[in-house]
């Protein structure tokens, strides 16, 4: 009879184990198939990253596709509205223009029918004015001052006498001193650049003149002494500053003339046709009545 319990010891005995080796040679096998396989690549390490990651630039690379294809609607649906944006902006500005300019040609219009009536009157103002009273002469400045800057633009031509009488007038009226109130000042100013224009048309040779001089240095502020030099030049189409210079001879035509009471000398100069931007100062006055006073100016100031 079989004896159960031995049973199982009897086939583990009769099973033959690997010895050690045996065992060494299949471990030194399969670390020869791994050697021979290589290394295992991250794809095969994660293969669902790897195919998210495929999925993910696949999908990135069909967008970028599909922007570029729409880039250029994109830029020129851009531009459409800017422009239509500017265009909206615009037209309210531009129908503005339009009717300042409508109006302006109007103006111009009339202008033209008005300006012998304006010639007229101011030709009228002027030789009347040396008739009025004191006080009505010194409430009348503004508007002859007015007059006086028309005729010199609109080259209204008056007699010598009639401009000897504003100038006596104005000087009587001002106790010779027109610096004393704005408005006898700026009419007296006026008076100078009129009897400029004056001096332009009994000057035969003041079309021939020609701009022949040295370039003027720069002068800022209002100097303390004279330290600039010209003699026999013409100045033409320019703004001169007087102060801080001597001026021997020259001829100024066509320009503006500038003068804030500094130190001049000016020795037989002429100003044909200029215009006078001088503030209220005594050497002002003093060089302004010697123009009046001559078409050769002979003057000096040294302070």
């Amino acid at each position: 009879m079989l004896d159960l319990v031995d049973t199982p010891r009897a086939v583990v005995d009769s099973v033959d184990m690997p010895t050690e080796t045996a065992f060494n040679k299949l471990k030194e096998r399969v670390e020869q198939l791994e050697r021979h396989r290589g290394p295992v690549s991250w794809v095969q390490k994660h293969p669902t990253m790897a195919w998210i990651l495929g999925i993910s630039v696949t999908i990135i690379a069909v967008l970028v596709s599909i922007f570029l294809g729409l880039l250029p609607h994109l830029e020129q649906d851009s531009n459409l509205r800017i422009k239509n944006q500017v265009n909206d902006s615009l037209r309210e500005p531009l129908t503005k223009i339009d009717r300042m300019a409508q109006d302006i040609s109007e103006i111009k219009g009339e202008l033209t029918v008005l300006l012998p009536a304006i010639k007229d009157q101011a030709k009228k103002k002027i030789k009347e004015s040396p008739n009025l009273s004191k006080d009505q002469f010194e409430a009348q400045l503004p508007e002859l001052n007015a007059a006086l800057r028309v005729a010199a633009s609109e080259r209204i031509t008056l007699d010598v006498a009639t401009v000897r009488q504003v100038r006596d007038k104005l000087f009587q009226t001002t106790a010779n001193t027109p610096s004393r109130s704005r408005g006898a000042w700026d009419t007296f100013v006026a008076l100078i650049s009129y009897q400029s224009f004056l001096n332009a048309q009994i000057d035969p040779k003041y079309r021939s003149y020609t701009h022949r001089a040295p370039p003027l240095e720069p002068q800022a502020g209002i100097p303390s002494k004279i330290t600039r030099h010209y003699s026999n030049n013409v100045f033409v189409n320019l703004t001169v500053q007087l102060d801080g210079a001597s001026w021997d001879g020259d001829i100024f035509k066509d320009s503006i003339i500038q003068y804030n009471g500094g130190p001049v000398a000016l020795r037989n100069v002429r100003f044909v046709n200029c215009r006078f931007e001088i503030p209220t100062s005594i050497p002002a006055q003093e060089l302004g009545k010697e123009i009046l006073a001559s078409n050769t100016v002979s003057f000096s100031h040294i302070s």
